[in-house]
């Protein structure tokens, strides 16, 4: 019987390859976007043109009701293309895995746990296991401005990461395999500096990984961010061997965010800690695969302080 795969953000970037690296081995695929759809048309297509099966639903978190009827239509567009009710494996691209989980059994059981309390830490606490050998790289996709949230951009604001490399992408951004030292280029943040930064007339986007250790180990400072005006300060910990670092040029959300703003591009950044990004075609990298027996267990921490 043919494999069903769920893949999540698969509308482009590493989502993208993922599922065309499973049509290519002899799998179906299912996919999830957020809300570029043309982009998901058109890698079922592309599925579909070796001569497996495809079809894509959106998995938009911040429409109500497109997040709340998901189960629903991913067990309908499994009935109705492959007459199953589940599927098999998940590989969880986007921070939609406890959806997805809801709907059919993964090879992995994961959980997290967000922890809120007044005077301490805004804490994560991400666990998973896994009954095979299974990818996991677990990660967190909250958007910060410090100034005013969201109503002015983040590119005044000062920004410390602690990595003496970060590996450059291609034009789908994917890491080209290269370990690329910081020293001399801008995207070396050891010394706190604005995230504004131009390259040929235009603002340099960052949308990066990080390297800041080669495996997962205690907690540790990653980051420390400042808003430029108000002064108030945010420090990332994690156990983390990487840290995405993203400015949010592509933000342009079809609904207002807090208190009715609209974001637009550079409204806030994300700073996501990770395993380095494609680490199974790299062996050389921190490796993202969890083994029967083994937990998977990873701790980040935002602590803020006011000026």
């Amino acid at each position: 019987m043919t494999k069903i795969t769920l893949v999540t953000g698969a509308s482009r970037g590493l989502g993208r390859n993922t599922a065309l690296n499973i049509a290519r081995r002899g799998g179906d695929v299912a996919l999830t976007y957020h809300s570029r759809s043309e982009d998901a048309r058109a890698v079922v297509a592309e599925i579909q043109a070796t001569g497996r099966r495809a079809v894509a639903l959106q998995l938009d978190t911040g429409d109500v009701a497109t997040f709340a009827s998901f189960t629903e239509r991913l067990q309908a567009a499994l009935r109705e293309t492959w007459q199953r009710e589940t599927f098999d494996h998940l590989v969880n691209n986007a921070g939609h895995g406890d959806m997805a989980m809801m709907a059919g059994p993964p090879s992995a059981i994961s959980g997290s746990s967000l922890w809120v309390r007044k005077n301490t830490p805004l804490k994560w606490t991400l666990t998973s296991r896994s009954n095979c050998a299974s990818l996991c790289n677990l990660t967190q996709h909250s958007y910060f401005n410090l100034d005013d949230g969201g109503a002015g951009d983040i590119l005044d604001h000062r920004l410390m990461l602690n990595a003496g490399a970060y590996l450059p992408v291609d034009g789908d951004l994917i890491p080209t395999g290269v370990v690329k030292p910081v020293d001399g280029t801008p995207f070396d943040f050891r010394q706190a500096r604005p995230l504004r930064m131009e390259s040929e007339g235009k603002q340099l986007a960052y949308d990066q990984n990080f390297c800041l250790a080669s495996m997962r180990g205690p907690l540790k400072l990653a980051s420390w961010a400042q808003g430029a005006n108000s002064g108030v300060e945010m420090e990332l910990w994690t156990t983390e061997p990487g840290v995405q670092l993203y400015t949010g040029q592509y933000l342009a959300p079809p609904s207002p965010g807090l208190e009715g703003r609209r974001y637009k591009a550079f409204s806030g950044f994300c700073l996501e800690p990770q395993v380095w990004p494609d680490a199974p075609n790299r062996p050389y990298f921190p490796q993202a695969t969890l083994w029967p027996g083994q937990i998977y267990h990873h701790v980040t921490e935002y602590r803020f302080r006011l000026p």
